[in-house]
């Protein structure tokens, strides 16, 4: 079980080709302008298909520092508490 940690905004072909290397064991956390992707509605249909909504995580203080409000049900908010305990709860976190 890993946690994919994506950092960066990346086209949707891109976000695609990263998704090929999560199992459904593992999870993915948006960070840092990874938080962008949220914006365009055809990345978040491809991280949606790809993970269900227990296994999508968002972290709401860069949503929030960049003036972005996000509510949908298919992604989980967390704070830096919660994203350490997520850390741990994985065997390994991949930073892309």
């Amino acid at each position: 079980m890993n946690l994919h940690i994506l950092s960066k905004s990346v086209n949707t072909e891109a976000l695609a080709e990263k998704l090929n290397y999560i199992s459904e064991e593992d999870a993915c956390l948006l960070r840092n302008d990874a938080v962008l992707m949220l914006l365009n509605e055809k990345a978040l249909q491809t991280l949606s298909r790809s993970l269900p909504a227990t296994r999508l995580f968002l972290l709401e203080d860069d949503l929030r520092l960049r003036g972005l409000a996000f509510n949908k049900e298919d992604v989980t908010k967390v704070g830096y508490n919660e994203f350490v305990d997520l850390c741990l709860q994985f065997e390994k976190t991949i930073s892309w």
